[in-house]
């Protein structure tokens, strides 16, 4: 059983190209999930290989046994995906518990949350940044391994970057009609 890691993530467009980079954001990685509600997929932007369908080194394919797990026809459990995910995305698992908390109807702004197993998932934040280079992004995390984390990016590059230690990120968040989220204006 993994430690969460809480991630809130805000983006506020820097100008028109940043609307266009949030809403495109908002297509391709925010899926609706079986039941109606939207749902955060690091593969929106880091797409993983489809494991069923990629041979290994030995040009075997997997399939999935009776005990549930994908092996291939020498018996080893299909693995690849797991260093695949640590590399590409910084963590083993996808998003889990996502939530929109705020957004702005003309794709200005947009604050999420989620959850991530053992920490935040770096390679996938930097990712976001790459594609949003027309925004400010904020990731606050607070996690049981990576501590508690600020970093702010304008267009593209790190404005700022602290470890928090035990800072409470809720002390710096408003509270408007029942709903948290962070403020555009920062901290």
């Amino acid at each position: 059983m993994p430690n969460w890691c809480d991630n809130r993530v805000c983006l506020l467009a820097n100008n028109k190209r940043g609307n266009a980079q949030i809403k495109k954001f908002l297509k391709s990685s925010w899926n609706k999930n079986e039941g109606g509600e939207y749902e955060l997929d690091y593969n929106g932007l880091i797409p993983s290989p489809d494991w069923d369908k990629t041979p290994n080194d030995k040009g075997k394919l997997p399939k999935q046994n009776a005990d549930g797990f994908m092996r291939f026809p020498d018996g080893k459990v299909d693995g690849r995906w797991y260093e695949w995910n640590c590399d590409n995305w910084g963590t083993k698992w996808n998003a889990s518990n996502s939530c929109i908390d705020w957004y702005e109807e003309d794709d200005s702004y947009f604050n999420f949350t989620f959850c991530s197993p053992w920490g935040s998932p770096w390679q996938w934040v930097e990712k976001l940044v790459e594609v949003c280079p027309d925004t400010t992004i904020t990731l606050q995390t607070s996690g049981e391994v990576d501590s508690r984390y600020y970093i702010e990016w304008k267009n593209g590059i790190t404005v700022c970057e602290e470890d928090e230690g035990n800072y409470d990120w809720y002390e710096d968040m408003e509270k408007t009609d029942g709903d948290w989220y962070f403020t555009p204006e920062g901290r």
